[in-house]
């Protein structure tokens, strides 16, 4: 009722007892709890009548994988993704009636060393991992860039060796730090190096593209030495040679010790004749050497 003479309106509720008031707070959070509740699982009932819809059917011989996506996309409205090259060359065949998405997609899959995952209303094929392998698809590339460095037994830089790739005629050099680099070569190539002071070497690259090699010294043997007269018009081998003539080796080189090699040829041979007695106007070193 409206209090006229004082223009105050009642407020609702004001009047209710804090017991009461209380009881009516939980009765209002129960119904809303309970209208979730059922909200909830309307929602799940959809869902799963949904899932419980897509039910496939096939009847489809040697025919290609992709062929046999298309059909369950027209059949249920997934998608489904994945590279031509994942699914390339294989063929199936299957028979299924009111079938499941997942069954008949075991039933497809078997044997092809291939995975599936679904994602919402996708399907994605991928290749299992350890299997087969689709050409192209993770394969390491066949030309890789390949640097280097040589050294020689003491570690240090060898310039000028010659880096070539056996079987063709691609080749480089070494630089004064000893390093050098090869571009776009097979990853199998095997490199052969070589130089004037060093030994012979071969290295299978087996797909690095960092190497280090240490070279060893080539060690060459001296061959015999060959004893010849020079007669003044020809050179021939001892054995040929007439006359008188005497070689001079160490032995009759050190039967003097003098620091002038002129003083310790003097006397060792005949034939070989030391004129002392020379005017140094026109002969500096007042010496004077004949061979007779």
């Amino acid at each position: 009722m409206t209090d006229f003479m004082s223009g105050k309106v009642p407020v609702v509720g004001a009047g209710l007892r804090p017991s009461l008031l209380k009881r009516e707070l939980n009765k209002t959070l129960r119904i809303m709890k309970l209208a979730a509740l059922l909200l909830f699982a309307a929602v799940m009932q959809v869902s799963a009548k949904g899932l419980a819809q897509e039910k496939i059917t096939l009847a489809m011989t040697n025919v290609s994988l992709d062929k046999v996506f298309d059909q369950i996309e027209a059949q249920t409205g997934f998608v489904f993704i994945y590279k031509n090259g994942t699914v390339k060359d294989k063929r199936v065949s299957i028979n299924v009636s009111n079938a499941s998405l997942t069954q008949t997609l075991d039933i497809c899959l078997k044997g092809q060393a291939l995975s599936y995952q679904i994602v919402g209303k996708s399907v994605a094929i991928k290749t299992e991992k350890g299997g087969a392998k689709a050409p192209g698809v993770g394969e390491a590339p066949p030309y890789i860039d390949v640097r280097g460095r040589v050294v020689n037994e003491k570690g240090d830089p060898v310039e000028g060796v010659t880096v070539t790739v056996k079987g063709s005629t691609t080749k480089t050099l070494t630089d004064k730090n000893g390093e050098f680099s090869l571009a776009t070569i097979d990853k199998d190539a095997t490199l052969v190096f070589t130089h004037v002071s060093m030994e012979s070497f071969e290295l299978k690259v087996s797909g690095r593209t960092e190497i280090a090699i240490s070279l060893k010294a080539r060690i060459r043997e001296l061959s015999d030495v060959v004893v010849s007269v020079n007669t003044g018009y020809q050179e021939i081998p001892k054995e040929r040679a007439t006359g008188s003539f005497v070689k001079v080796d160490n032995t009759l080189l050190n039967r003097s010790v003098s620091t002038n090699i002129l003083n310790r040829l003097e006397g060792v041979t005949s034939g070989l004749l030391f004129n002392r007695n020379v005017s140094a106007v026109n002969n500096p070193s007042g010496l004077d050497i004949s061979i007779s």
